[in-house]
């Protein structure tokens, strides 16, 4: 389903909204593209946005935020995703609160992989298709 977003004197306005949504609220509304349909000023103006998946990130990296940008290359408007990195600070209290909710599950023999904000165990988890738990005692897969 289409989706398209209002754009006034080369401003982008509010928030996506489906065509069948658009329709029944301004049934003729009128679609630019800036290109072979002109931006027309008598008249309030949509533009097809195309929805774009966020960027992975890291566990040291803020959850990207989006704002809308035009993009000439699809004759439209898109997610323009921004990820942020963590302060020292930030990245430092994220792995203290992790580190200290770790010693509350009484986990024993694994060791803290700091790039990867986890705790790996001191043998891989069986790939055989079982389930399997880990053991304190023995300090294996059970």
């Amino acid at each position: 389903m289409k989706l398209y977003i209002e754009y006034q004197d080369g401003n982008i306005l509010n928030h996506p909204i489906f065509e069948d949504n658009l329709k029944q609220v301004i049934p003729d509304f009128y679609v630019t593209n800036l290109v072979s349909k002109p931006y027309n000023p008598e008249v309030r103006n949509f533009i097809e946005f195309t929805r774009t998946a966020p960027p992975d990130i890291t566990p040291y990296q803020h959850y990207p935020v989006t704002n809308y940008v035009y993009d000439s290359n699809i004759f439209g408007v898109r997610d323009n995703w921004t990820v942020v990195d963590f302060t020292p600070e930030e990245k430092a209290a994220k792995i203290e609160t992790f580190q200290q909710h770790w010693l509350t599950l009484n986990i024993q023999g694994w060791t803290f992989d700091e790039a990867n904000l986890k705790y790996d165990p001191p043998t891989p988890y069986p790939a055989d298709g079982n389930v399997y738990r880990w053991d304190n005692i023995t300090l294996t897969w059970a």
